[in-house]
C-alpha cells in the first residue's frame, strides 16, 4: 500500500465484500434463491424508478415529493424483507415455511413485474394504473396458515 487512502480503501472494499458474502450465506442457510432475491431486488429499484417517472409525467412535477419518495423507498424495502421474516420465523418455531417464503418471493416478482408494466402504461396512455397488492393476498395466505397451525396444536 503506498498511502493510507489505498489502505483505507482496501478495508472499505473487504468490509463491503463480507456483507455480500453474509447475505450469500443468509439465503443459502434459509434456502432461499439468491438469484431470486437478487432479481426481485432488481425488478423493486425498477419499480421504484418507474414509479417516480410515471408520477412526474402523469400526475406532473408538482406531485413528485422526497416525503412521497421516501416512503414508496421504505414500501419497497419492507416487501423485500418479507421473505426473510417468513424463512426466519419458520426456523425460529421449527416449521418449514421455506416453501411459503419462496412463493412470497415469486409473489412480489410478478406484482413489482405487473406494476411496473403498470407504471409504464400509465405513462403512455396517461390512464391510471390498477394496483395487485401483493402484501395484502401474503398477509392473508399467512393468517390461514397460522389459523391451521393453531388449530392442529390445540
Amino acid at each position: 500500500m503506498d498511502t493510507p487512502t489505498q489502505a483505507f480503501s482496501l478495508i472499505v472494499f473487504l468490509k463491503n465484500l463480507s456483507y455480500i458474502v453474509a447475505c450469500l450465506a443468509a439465503l443459502e442457510y434459509l434456502k432461499l434463491s439468491s438469484t431470486a432475491v437478487a432479481m426481485l431486488a432488481i425488478l423493486l429499484f425498477i419499480d421504484f424508478i418507474t414509479g417516480i417517472l410515471r408520477a412526474g409525467i402523469v400526475d406532473g412535477p408538482h406531485s413528485i415529493k422526497s416525503s412521497i419518495g421516501i416512503r414508496g423507498a421504505a414500501a419497497k424495502a419492507l416487501v423485500f424483507v418479507i421473505p426473510f421474516i417468513l424463512a426466519v420465523a419458520g426456523k425460529g418455531v421449527g416449521v418449514d415455511m421455506t416453501a411459503l417464503a419462496t412463493a412470497s418471493i415469486t409473489i412480489f416478482i410478478i406484482s413489482t413485474t405487473y406494476s411496473i408494466l403498470g407504471n409504464i402504461h400509465s405513462t403512455i396512455t396517461g390512464k391510471p394504473k390498477t394496483e395487485f397488492d401483493a402484501v395484502d393476498y401474503l398477509y392473508q395466505q399467512v393468517g390461514k396458515m397460522l389459523k391451521g397451525i393453531i388449530k392442529e396444536d390445540v
